[in-house]
């Protein structure tokens, strides 16, 4: 005789550790009280004072946390002041924190279309572009907390199925069935969204003009010329001062990393 008490008690502490296994990542890092800092901020943003509003967003991150908010208003003011590399690259790191908003997104279009390179690569196959674009609709907080919902539900049903009090058993069998896939989505979701705050893996051309090497060497040969503002994925940053970089299917090198800003 199965003891439901047991089982389902196995299943729900299972659930817990599959939930905690992906560590949740806090959109807001701030340490410290920044709201005086950020009102002073927003207010030279409002009278179009950008670059006093840029230098102290850029001030309350390095000395006060990170939040997507803050990066997203240095972006925002970058954007005012036609520095479109910066504007972009902060608006990417707002992305990382918080990848749900949808704002940031739209201004990142924007600045993008105004930058001189422009990616051609399909970076995805249709299905993970689609499933990317679900998943980012939403931060990693919902994800665990969707996943957990659908958790409870499959326990529920399990109770039901085994104390048979729905004639129509079968059914009880499909809700099972249906929860725990959806708890397992939701789970892989939000560990996507996980990995994506924490990987290294892109970067923003900060310099206006530079040449991506064959090899990690000022001497050697040029491959093709970036501008500033194209978006690099980086491949090997073991190298000191020189990143394997790419920035399109086919177009591969070396650049040193003065020129480079990590997102």
């Amino acid at each position: 005789m199965i003891n439901i008490r047991l089982m389902i008690y196995k299943l729900f502490l299972l659930a817990l550790l599959i939930c905690n296994s992906v560590e949740a990542k806090d959109v807001v890092k701030i340490h410290k009280d920044y709201s005086i800092n950020k009102q002073n901020a927003d207010s030279l943003y409002n009278n179009e004072k950008y670059e006093s509003a840029a230098k102290t967003y850029s001030y309350i991150i390095e000395n006060q946390g990170i939040a997507p908010e803050l990066y997203y208003n240095l972006g925002n003011c970058y954007y005012r002041l036609d520095s479109m590399a910066l504007a972009i690259l902060n608006y990417e790191r707002a992305l990382k924190l918080d990848p749900s908003d949808s704002d940031t997104r739209y201004n990142l279009s924007l600045a993008s279309s105004k930058i001189i390179d422009r990616s051609t690569e399909i970076s995805d196959f249709f299905i993970l572009a689609w499933w990317y674009t679900i998943v980012n609709k939403f931060s990693l907080f919902f994800w665990k907390c969707l996943g957990f919902v659908f958790f409870i539900i499959a326990l529920i049903c399990i109770f039901i199925y085994y104390i048979n009090i729905i004639k129509k058993i079968y059914i009880v069998k499909y809700l099972i069935i249906s929860s725990f896939f959806l708890f397992f989505l939701c789970n892989l979701a939000a560990w996507h969204q996980y990995k994506l705050s924490i990987d290294i893996q892109a970067a923003i051309v900060t310099s206006d003009k530079v040449a991506i090497k064959s090899s990690p060497s000022i001497s050697s040969s040029d491959l093709f010329i970036l501008h500033s503002g194209s978006r690099l994925k980086i491949l090997d940053n073991s190298i000191k001062e020189w990143s394997e970089v790419r920035y399109e299917e086919g177009k591969e090198g070396w650049i040193n990393n003065k020129d480079i800003s990590i997102i």
